[in-house]
């Protein structure tokens, strides 16, 4: 008997365990900046918000908009009311795209969120894109050792996993695996 082949699924399977494949989505919920050091020399958190070069933070419509958008479509998907939360998440694109920009991580999570939907909705061919265009923003913001990228690189390996896609989930568990080992 060739247990080389046990071996590798065994394998993948054990990364699968390891890295929390389960039921669940990982939805991405809030992105935050590191905390800082507050007037008062109190560390505050700055959550949803980015700071620009002289320490204010930005902040307008868009901020709000995009958080209202991100929570209220979150709480449908939770509830199975996907094309309402379908709805809610691509208003969420919109308002990061206006109101950070097209590289932000407000966009990778919200392109997360919304591949997360299509996956469940068995839309792979929209999810694919977004889960990989979630990845490309993180790495360019957080760099590709950061656990936030690790997290949508789980996503999308469990997007392989669910179609059966055995090879890429093992390839994208193994970069999952190396970040995790590295830090």
């Amino acid at each position: 008997m060739d247990f080389s082949v046990w071996t590798s699924w065994y394998s993948l399977l054990l990364w699968a365990v390891i890295l929390g494949v389960n039921v669940s989505p990982a939805l991405a919920e809030e992105v935050s900046t590191p905390a800082t050091a507050g007037s008062d020399g109190v560390d505050v958190e700055i959550s949803g918000l980015r700071k620009i070069e002289d320490g204010s933070v930005v902040s307008n419509i868009h901020t709000s908009k995009w958080r209202v958008f991100t929570d209220s479509g979150r709480d449908l998907f939770l509830q199975g009311k996907l094309e309402e939360a379908e709805k809610l998440f691509l208003s969420a694109l919109q308002e990061a795209k206006e109101g950070f920009g097209d590289r932000d991580p407000h966009v990778a999570s919200a392109y997360n969120n919304l591949a997360e939907l299509y996956r469940v909705e068995k839309a792979f061919d929209k999810a694919e894109p977004m889960y990989l265009e979630a990845i490309i923003i993180l790495e360019e913001s957080f760099g590709q050792e950061d656990v936030r990228v690790a997290a949508a690189l789980h996503n999308l390996g469990q997007f392989y996993l669910m179609q059966r896609k055995l090879e890429q989930a093992r390839g994208v568990y193994e970069v999952c695996g190396k970040t995790f080992s590295d830090s």
